[in-house]
């Protein structure tokens, strides 16, 4: 609908086309789209879950993926980019097996515990708190350490 929209501001026709569709629809053509405030989602019934039912199989999706990969490594800059690649692609593909109807956004940090730099991490997320949630992971070794963040996110 906001390809259409952008379309119909770019090519008067196209927006003659969208006030006609929309009378046909029984709309007011003068309500702009960008005014009317977002449908909720619905759950589709069909569909599998929401994360939040998920959210105890995907902290242990997570720790598995953080244990089989990370531990026993001490901290090396150079590999630190591509553990965190590892991470997440593992993480991942576990993930989709869980829930048939969820996006997934995977974030992982690997940062070296033995220099004892300190570290800031937030996240935040403007979700559906019925059908959206995130979880956090945290593990560590005496060298390395490893967040990870999962955002669950309905269809």
């Amino acid at each position: 609908r906001r390809r259409a929209l952008r379309c119909a501001r770019e090519a008067p026709e196209a927006k003659e086309a969208e006030a006609a569709a929309a009378a046909a629809a029984g709309r007011d053509e003068d309500v702009r789209a960008e005014d009317a405030a977002p449908a909720p989602r619905q759950r589709d019934p069909a569909l599998a879950c929401a994360f939040r039912e998920v959210a105890t199989h995907a902290e242990e999706v997570v720790q598995r993926a953080i244990v089989q990969l990370m531990d026993g490594r001490s901290y090396k800059p150079g590999r630190a980019p591509r553990w965190v690649d590892e991470v997440n692609a593992a993480v991942l593909r576990d993930l989709t097996q869980l829930c048939s109807n969820l996006k997934y956004v995977v974030s992982t940090i690997v940062f070296e515990r033995e220099k004892g730099a300190g570290l800031n991490y937030s996240t935040s997320m403007y979700m559906d708190p019925d059908l959206d949630s995130s979880i956090n992971v945290s593990w560590e070794n005496d060298s390395v350490g490893c967040i990870v963040t999962v955002f669950g996110l309905a269809l």
